[in-house]
């Protein structure tokens, strides 16, 4: 399950979110000393899911000369097709019905998340589906967005990540507020197997 990986990960994903400099330089390093560049700019690119644009680039800016070198974008199946095939890994036998909850919300924002964040940006090479699940898992959590948090909790449980593994997760990165990772811990604790 790549634990300690998760940990750098979700350690460098806390500085991202909470701006913490110091803390970010040391992510950074660690991230990228030990997972090499490919995972160091995966998890940065999908954080801008989870806290926004501007903060990822403000850690762009902040790391400046520390920023490891990057390949280019790769071709890959169309944004659609890609984010279609994720989404049905993930959703399973509810993609249908998440998908359509999604485009009843609004068409237009059901459809980017369908492209955007599921077809070029989850669906990416880098790290394993079930890593990007985690990092989503924690990243909700800190957003207190506990509706999509209960989703891709499901997600990664669907993908074979035990209950325990994402308790574990919660202390990753000391991203979580006490409040929050209890609250967590407890609807952890409520999900069905």
């Amino acid at each position: 399950m790549k634990t300690a990986r998760l940990q750098r990960m979700a350690a460098l994903a806390a500085a991202v979110d909470r701006d913490q400099g110091s803390r970010l330089q040391q992510a950074a390093s660690a991230l990228y000393q030990q997972d090499g560049a490919e995972i160091f700019w995966e998890v940065l690119r999908q954080m801008h899911l989870f806290c926004g644009f501007p903060k990822v680039v403000r850690t762009l800016h902040a790391l400046g000369d520390q920023l490891p070198s990057q390949a280019g974008e790769s071709a890959g199946a169309s944004d659609r097709v890609q984010g279609q095939t994720v989404f049905e890994k993930l959703y399973g036998k509810d993609a249908e019905a998440v998908q359509q909850r999604l485009i009843a919300l609004d068409p237009v924002l059901g459809n980017w998340i369908l492209d955007h964040a599921y077809g070029r940006v989850l669906g990416r090479s880098g790290l394993s589906v079930e890593e990007r699940e985690r990092l989503a898992v924690l990243a909700l959590a800190a957003s207190n967005c506990w509706q999509q948090w209960r989703s891709h909790v499901r997600n990664s449980l669907r993908l074979g990540v035990p209950k325990a593994i994402l308790i574990s997760d919660l202390e990753a990165g000391n991203w979580l507020t006490a409040a929050q990772k209890e609250q967590a811990r407890d609807l952890l604790l409520a999900e069905g197997d």
